[in-house]
């Protein structure tokens, strides 16, 4: 019988780290994403779920990203889907 195998998502090599004024932040790695993360963020149903995915409304990182302008952000998006290879509205799978 196969076993799925542990998430590797726990290495700070798996992590996208950015600066919003001078404090430093991440996220996982869009091929580390669970199924659902990444099916939200193909699929946003609105813009809340792609800023909560860079950071939940009420947390130090979520409030530091709903400072930032809507060129700042998406120069943040850009940086991240670069980094993954991937689009907002484009699964990893459908990448490849």
């Amino acid at each position: 019988m196969f076993e799925v195998p542990e998430a590797k998502a726990s290495r700070a090599q798996d992590t996208f780290k950015f600066k919003i004024a001078g404090k430093a932040y991440s996220i996982k790695k869009a091929k580390f994403l669970t199924l659902g993360q990444s099916e939200t963020l193909a699929n946003p149903e609105t813009a809340t779920d792609v800023l909560d995915f860079f950071g939940k409304r009420g947390t130090a990182q979520g409030d530091a990203v709903r400072t930032l302008n809507q060129e700042q952000f998406e120069a943040l998006v850009k940086a991240y889907t670069d980094d993954s290879g991937v689009s907002l509205g484009e699964s990893e799978a459908s990448s490849s």
